[in-house]
């Protein structure tokens, strides 16, 4: 009794000292953070709840490492107590890395760390510029530290029942106690108050523990009476998931004006465009006036969303409508399923195809999917000359590659080169990415000042928005480079049989997310000479969607012939004028997290549910029944994501016109 009497009388002592580290960090987001990494002004409220969530974080890392620091203890207690004090000067290390990266990228880091190559890691941390000299000066101070407080403080000797109340604590909340994530109506004010190392425990607990057999191929298929909303699907353990009959209806024929040859397409993804600063009703006002002003002349949808919160299911979902794989479908890598994409697709009709990109097309694997659909051409920042304006480098010397208006510049000299005949162009916008570092910088800085002023906002929100200049700088750089675009590619003779469609990949995480939904809310404008009737467009429709209108549009007016079953996501793009949303979907927000799902008017964020309202605007509600009728369509889904994808079962090989 007296051993375990001294055991757990240097135990509190040592998670004293712990708490007192980790207050110190969370001292340290509140002064430090919040300040260097411009955090929005009524952070510091939800610094300051934070205290109350890493208590619950200190609680749950104290109760489980007691289990083996009491075997280590009993054994040698010298060696129980130096284990407790490397874990917790690793913690402390952990979450000072963590605030950085939290405030450079406005989001906590989760079990999407686990998605990227040490490479594409490497290059974001470049780019963020996160780890520098004062940072990592400030890892040591943290470090030398936690050594000391672990070593040095002393406790007076605590009494039997404070002794007693501590196991009954401790086994408490080693059963039932969270990782300190908090639970806030605003994403960001969430992720502010939540401790960042309990996030990202959390986050590999649910990805990699709790729901690890929504990791694993179901050996028996979904029973044949769960339906999701808009498919038809055979549930049979050898069929190929997604198949399905493609019966999407040609929506976009009635806004055009119909040539005699097929169209050029030219696909335009913006680096991080999002709703949030982009439409006339934007919340954070309009910073691509030219933008806008195109889609008064286009068929233009407002609650358009991304499938992901980063770049890696772009190309994926808006040229083959697939599905996500566990990290994203590019991350397959060389057992990437075969498949069909629109560039396959229109291989048929003599289409000839390119990629244009100011940075490396490797990241995210994007380059392999490309050449696997046998691409025609790939322009990335290798293909650059020394005439070509690069993005300006950091510091540490680091630059992703060409701006926005080098890429145009590039694509434009290029298609000259191109083969006779229509076209599928697919340019991926880079300028709108951390670091924010443009040519040209004082003139947009300028332009910046001059179109906030314009603009009818709240004078805390254009305060607000000053903390985010340098963001804001790139929008206006890109949508100036568009207007250039537009104008230059005018003067083409096949200017008036080519179909822009512009969209986002993203919304840009640096500037703070509002809500759940927020991170995937994009603009989607299609705009040709040939449009006959604009369309503003409140329905929700998604990345998933285009490619099954595009293609029956192109059948309905071209006569090209597509497979007569299919394994898209999508259903097709919803034209309803008025706000509604007819679709059930899957979002992914990184790699490794597929934690969201939209059904009609519901959203399901982890295990919280929310009403969609007009503007995408989410309200939490309590209704288990839809809840759990949710959960079970995205369980499907995700059994189906991962059964078609490791199994190689997306597109049989009868249909593929690329083998």
């Amino acid at each position: 009794m007296k051993a375990v009497k001294k055991l757990m009388q240097g135990y509190i002592t040592l998670t004293v000292s712990l708490l007192i580290l980790i207050i110190t960090v969370r001292l340290f987001e509140l002064l430090y953070i919040s300040n260097a990494y411009d955090l929005p002004p009524h952070s510091y409220k939800y610094e300051l709840l934070g205290f109350l969530y890493d208590l619950v974080f200190l609680l749950k890392i104290a109760s489980c490492l007691l289990i083996p620091y009491a075997i280590l203890y009993l054994a040698k207690p010298l060696v129980a107590r130096w284990f407790f004090i490397i874990a917790a000067t690793t913690i402390i290390l952990i979450s000072v890395a963590l605030a950085f990266y939290f405030g450079t990228a406005k989001i906590p880091l989760g079990a999407d760390l686990f998605g990227y190559s040490f490479t594409e890691m490497s290059s974001t941390t470049k780019s963020s510029g996160a780890m520098n000299l004062v940072s990592i000066l400030i890892l040591i101070q943290f470090v030398i530290l936690s050594l000391f407080v672990l070593i040095r403080l002393k406790l007076p000797a605590i009494s039997d029942y404070v002794l007693y109340a501590s196991y009954v604590l401790f086994a408490f909340i080693f059963i039932f106690g969270s990782f300190g994530n908090a639970r806030l109506k605003n994403e960001f004010s969430s992720f502010t108050a939540g401790n960042k190392a309990g996030f990202l425990i959390e986050s590999i607990r649910n990805k990699y523990i709790v729901n690890i057999s929504d990791n694993q191929v179901a050996g028996d298929a979904p029973p044949a009476t769960e339906k999701i909303p808009g498919y038809d699907f055979v549930y049979t353990s050898k069929a190929y998931p997604f198949l399905h009959k493609n019966k999407t209806t040609d929506v976009l024929s009635p806004f055009f004006n119909k040539k005699k040859e097929p169209p050029t397409i030219v696909i335009l993804i913006v680096e991080s465009l999002g709703r949030a600063y982009s439409g006339n009703d934007a919340y954070l006002g309009s910073f691509t006036p030219f933008l806008d002003s195109l889609s008064q002349h286009s068929l233009y949808w407002e609650n358009m969303l991304s499938t992901s919160g980063r770049t890696f299911s772009v190309l994926p979902s808006i040229l083959g409508s697939l599905p996500f794989g566990e990290k994203g479908f590019c991350e397959m890598g060389d057992k990437m399923p075969p498949c069909q994409s629109l560039i396959s697709l229109l291989k048929p009709y003599h289409y000839n195809s390119a990629f244009y990109y100011g940075g490396d097309a490797n990241f995210d694997q994007m380059a392999l999917f490309l050449k696997r659909q046998q691409i025609d051409k790939i322009i990335d920042k290798t293909g650059f000359g020394p005439s070509d304006e690069k993005l300006p480098a950091k510091a540490n010397g680091f630059s992703w590659g060409y701006g926005d208006k080098a890429i145009f510049k590039k694509y434009l000299s290029d298609i000259s080169t191109r083969p006779a005949g229509p076209r599928l162009d697919i340019i991926l916008t880079l300028s709108m990415h951390d670091p924010f570092l443009i040519k040209e910088q004082d003139l947009y800085n300028l332009k910046f000042d001059k179109r906030l002023a314009s603009l009818n906002l709240s004078a805390d929100k254009k305060d607000y928005n000053k903390l985010y200049k340098a963001q804001f700088a790139t929008m206006l750089y890109f949508d100036d480079a568009l207007r250039s675009l537009i104008k230059e590619y005018s003067k083409r003779s096949d200017f008036d049989n080519t179909i822009f469609i512009i969209t986002g990949d993203h919304r840009m995480p640096e500037i703070p997310i509002s809500s759940q939904i927020d991170r995937f809310h994009v603009p989607l404008v299609i705009w040709s000479p040939m449009i006959r009737k604009p369309q503003m467009i409140k329905s929700v429709s998604t990345h998933f969607d285009i490619l099954p209108s595009l293609t029956a549009f192109l059948h309905e007016n071209y006569q090209m012939n597509f497979p007569a079953s299919v394994p898209w996501v999508g259903h097709g793009l919803d034209m309803q004028p008025s706000f509604r949303n007819i679709h059930a979907y899957p979002l992914m927000r990184n790699k490794n997290e597929l934690m969201d799902y939209m059904s009609g008017e519901y959203f399901l964020s982890g295990s919280d549910l929310y009403q969609i309202s007009s503007k995408l605007d989410i309200e939490p509600i309590t209704n288990d029944d839809k809840l759990n009728k949710l959960k079970n369509q995205f369980n499907i889904f995700k059994k189906m994501n991962i059964r078609a994808t490791t199994s190689q079962h997306v597109w049989p090989d009868s249909l593929l016109y690329i083998k």
